[in-house]
């Protein structure tokens, strides 16, 4: 799906004026349907990123993008936490969390870490995996940055019989 050239440049400059003297990355991600808009500050603090839907930047002027993400303090977000990635999506809430879906064995699975940075998969049926670790399972990186090989190797030792 194309996207409006006119929000994502909207959307770019309005994150670079959250974060003066940042560098920004922009970049279409059309696996998963999404822009992932990326700024790193000079003092080296951590790349900030935040991702919105193709369908939302498609109904969606920047305007009111922009107004939901300040309204949801999702700029204040990402200077306390930057490794978290929110998504923004046409219901226009940003969950304060970051999800990726991960295809292992021809399943699809949902990675899913919060602001707390604790961690769940979850099958297609939304069901916990049968064998995840007990207790919490805190993650310090963001789930991007592991590779979807890395999680199906954990989804396989994880999942339950039908899982």
């Amino acid at each position: 799906m194309t996207v409006p050239k006119d929000t994502v440049e909207a959307l770019t400059s309005w994150f670079l004026k959250v974060f003066p003297a940042a560098t920004s990355d922009t970049r279409a991600d059309p696996d998963r349907e999404v822009v992932v808009f990326s700024v790193t500050p000079q003092d080296a603090s951590g790349t900030r990123s935040f991702e919105v839907t193709d369908e939302a930047l498609n109904d969606h002027p920047p305007e009111s993008i922009i107004r939901d993400l300040e309204r949801q303090r999702i700029p204040a977000l990402l200077k306390r936490d930057p490794t978290l990635r929110p998504r923004y999506s046409t219901d226009r809430r940003i969950p304060h969390l970051e999800t990726r879906e991960v295809i292992c064995d021809r399943q699809a699975y949902r990675v899913v870490r919060d602001s707390g940075h604790n961690l769940a998969v979850y099958d297609s049926n939304d069901g916990r995996l049968a064998k995840t670790p007990t207790g919490l399972w805190v993650m310090d990186a963001s789930i991007f940055n592991r590779s979807e090989a890395e999680w199906c190797q954990d989804i396989r030792n994880w999942r339950g019989p039908r899982q």
